[in-house]
């Protein structure tokens, strides 16, 4: 939803692979948590806090992770 904007949510059970049901069970969660908001047509959109929770990993991973160097083992 990030990088495609809205969708509906059977087209959200499908791209990620989840029974309806089982996404809808998620998407309840999120939608309590106040990451994404549903509308009237069954429409899913990713809330300015749900976008802030998604980039604070992907942040600290650009960050820390990206930037680690081994050193090379000695074979």
């Amino acid at each position: 939803m990030r990088e495609e904007g809205p969708a509906k949510r059977t087209a959200l059970a499908t791209k990620v692979g989840l029974s309806y049901d089982s996404l809808a069970r998620y998407l309840d969660w999120m939608s309590e948590k106040g990451f994404l908001e549903i509308d009237g047509d069954g429409t899913v959109h990713l809330t300015k806090e749900g976008q802030e929770v998604y980039e604070s990993p992907v942040k600290w991973i650009m960050e820390y992770v990206c930037k680690v160097r081994l050193p090379r083992s000695e074979d």
